[in-house]
């Protein structure tokens, strides 16, 4: 057994992403919390996200955030933080400081491009930030001042690791929290006064808040199982199913307009059946807030007669069952779309609604995917360049001249060094933390005539 490692997450696709890659690493011992938060996925998001996976039919237990520390047992070597920003920073901020440092690994879920500066600097705190694709791992270096090749300390993440065996070892039965144990009822942290020391903690000048980025390193998406994308799976298209996103389209139109031209092929071709692979059903939580759900659009549409209702199935739970040969996804930017190149189904990424940061489509420029809605209808599907697969998340062990070792013996050395007391942070790193934490609470608390007027006052005096 290499050690224990506790992922921590707070909504429905960082559980996806924490359990899967735990899944690569059967000789560890496994602990998985869940944050209480407003995001925290429901039973059928839960039980979706652990589908295929050494938790499916147990749920992680549930805590308040200044709980989680104090029911991980036993301590963990490393913790790997699938989080929020904001969540991400408060479970660092705590990790940071306690007595027994474990090895602090953090990460984006999927797509991550394009790469903001937020990002890290929420995570700043970790020893270690996960990058999925060289493409990734070139912008995350620009925008932390990094060398060109920012992979500071050398972890496969899951590149020399493949699906793991049915006769594996697991450790997740060793002793420590019981992951079907009932929720914690305890008070949500976002109620709680601010801790003392925090009320304290004298405020950061704006000026002095340059980024220390983490180390990086290229890591490979869990939910993949190949290093190269296989040959297109030449069987006949019988299902079109739409990964749906909680902000992608943005306008009400738009979102119609994708159901109303779904709606029309399922009339077109009664062979095909189209799919709406939704993330949430209206009204539960998700990651991000969806002001048009899907299928409270679609209500719509049948009061006005503009579809008959029938032509649409809807699937909220795990994806991995739709994505079998006759397939063909169709997404704006989800990285679903990954997920069934992996597959290897034919994909097309839509371009109707323009191609840009904004809309987080703007990575598959190059990639061939481009394409319309009316050529979906039509089921004229495009073609994935190869070239552009290598760059973005389907990169080989060897990428960029290098030889990665699998995730399994790199976190190992993290947890060797976390046991023996190597890993630390600067305290005015941490301090720095604490006080963006600190007036991020405040934010959400005051009063915006309050808060304006505090601005404004710190803009004045400097």
């Amino acid at each position: 057994m290499s050690g224990t490692i506790l992922a921590i997450a707070d909504s429905d696709s960082y559980l996806k992403y924490a359990v899967h890659f735990l899944e690569h690493l059967p000789q560890w011992r496994r602990q998985v919390m869940v944050v209480r938060s407003p995001v925290q996925p429901t039973s059928v998001q839960t039980r979706a996200a652990l589908e295929g996976t050494f938790l499916q039919g147990r749920t992680p237990a549930v805590l308040p955030l200044k709980r989680l520390a104090a029911n991980a047992n036993p301590a963990p070597d490393v913790v790997l933080v699938a989080a929020t920003g904001p969540v991400a920073r408060e479970v660092l901020l705590q990790w940071s400081g306690s007595p027994r440092r474990p090895a602090l690994v953090t990460a984006l879920p999927g797509i991550a491009l394009p790469a903001t500066r937020l990002a890290l600097t929420f995570r700043e705190l970790s020893d270690l930030f996960l990058v999925h694709s060289l493409a990734e791992g070139e912008e995350f270096a620009r925008l932390g001042g990094l060398p060109a090749a920012p992979l500071v300390l050398p972890v496969g993440g899951l590149t020399g690791v493949g699906p793991v065996p049915d006769d594996a070892p697991d450790a997740a039965g060793a002793e420590g929290p019981d992951p079907e144990r009932p929720a914690d009822d305890g008070p949500d942290p976002a109620d709680a006064p601010l801790p003392e020391e925090e009320k304290s903690s004298p405020a950061v000048p704006a000026a002095a808040e340059d980024l220390v980025p983490p180390a990086m390193a290229l890591a490979r998406l869990p939910m993949l199982h190949h290093h190269a994308p296989p040959a297109t799976n030449e069987a006949p298209v019988t299902r079109l199913v739409f990964a749906a996103q909680a902000k992608m389209p943005f306008e009400r139109e738009e979102r119609r307009r994708v159901l109303l031209e779904l709606a029309a092929c399922a009339r077109e071709r009664p062979g095909v059946d189209a799919v709406l692979k939704l993330r949430a059903r209206r009204g539960e939580p998700q990651t991000h807030r969806e002001a048009f759900p899907y299928d409270a659009l679609w209500d719509e549409l049948i009061a006005e007669g503009l579809v008959r209702g029938n032509e649409l199935s809807w699937e909220a739970g795990p994806l991995a069952p739709l994505l079998t040969p006759g397939t063909a996804l169709v997404t704006v930017s989800s990285t679903a779309a990954i997920e069934a190149i992996d597959r290897g189904l034919p994909v097309a990424i839509l371009s109707d609604f323009g191609v840009s940061e904004r809309l987080l489509n703007s990575l598959f420029t190059g990639s061939g995917l481009l394409t319309t809605l009316a050529e979906v209808r039509a089921l004229r599907l495009p073609t994935l360049e190869p070239g552009w697969a290598q760059r973005n998340y389907f990169h080989t062990p060897s990428a960029d001249g290098r030889a990665w070792p699998d995730a399994g013996a790199a976190l190992a050395e993290l947890a060797e060094r976390a046991r023996r007391g190597e890993l630390s942070q600067d305290p005015a790193i941490i301090a720095r933390a604490r006080s963006r934490a600190w007036r991020a609470r405040l934010r959400t608390r005051l009063p915006q005539p309050v808060l304006r007027a505090s601005q404004l006052l710190r803009q004045v005096t400097g």
